[in-house]
């Protein structure tokens, strides 16, 4: 793979698995139905209820991946390497709401039943019959898309071309011709600011004895 084709592909893949885990995050992950008082009623957690670092890092990851496409090579290696522990966290944040689906479910109970107090909810909850859809599962896909994004770009940045040569300038040192004039024009108006005539200088300097 070149390295053109390698950035194109690890940085589309990070934003598309970011926006899978965004996509998973805001759909029903689980859904309880209790019987109350003879009345069936299904009660419906989403990515919000159960787990809301999911979105969050999600939107990391897609900053992330803007940062890396625009930096230079001093900068790519961390960037990815942080690309690939907020693709992690999206996972595990997953995996932690798909294994309690009870805790997704404890401010929607709440709110249906006007129940307060973990305890108390989480008693009427064992009650009913809990379902949890795939969505928690696409959130975990997402997030292990991400990580495996970084990690290519992990291994093969060094060899990108360029994303930004101010990064890249200010990384190594160099400067451009344009840049040492327009420090000149700095230090001459600075002169002007102090009562000094910046030309006495390059005057005499230019003179011949």
């Amino acid at each position: 793979m070149t390295p053109a084709r390698a950035k194109r592909v690890s940085l589309l893949a990070a934003v598309l698995f970011a926006g899978l885990s965004m996509l998973a995050w805001a759909q029903p992950w689980s859904h309880l139905r209790l019987d109350v008082a003879g009345t069936a009623s299904d009660i419906v957690a989403n990515g919000a209820d159960a787990s809301l670092p999911v979105m969050a890092l999600a939107l990391a990851a897609l900053a992330c991946t803007a940062a890396l496409a625009m930096a230079g090579k001093a900068w790519r290696i961390i960037l990815a390497v942080l690309l690939v522990l907020l693709g992690a966290g999206v996972a595990v944040a997953a995996a932690l709401a798909a294994s309690d689906p009870a805790a997704g479910m404890l401010a929607p109970v709440g709110e249906a039943t006007a129940i307060g107090g973990e305890n108390a909810i989480r008693q009427v909850i064992v009650t009913g019959e809990i379902t949890v859809t795939a969505w928690p599962i696409v959130a975990m896909v997402g997030g292990v898309g991400i990580a495996l994004s970084g990690a290519v770009a992990m291994f093969t940045a060094h060899r990108w071309a360029g994303g930004g040569r101010r990064y890249d300038r200010d990384a190594s040192g160099e400067h451009t011709a344009e840049e040492a004039a327009g420090d000149t024009r700095v230090s001459q108006w600075d002169a002007l600011s102090a009562g000094d005539d910046p030309t006495d200088e390059q005057t005499t300097s230019g003179r011949v004895d």
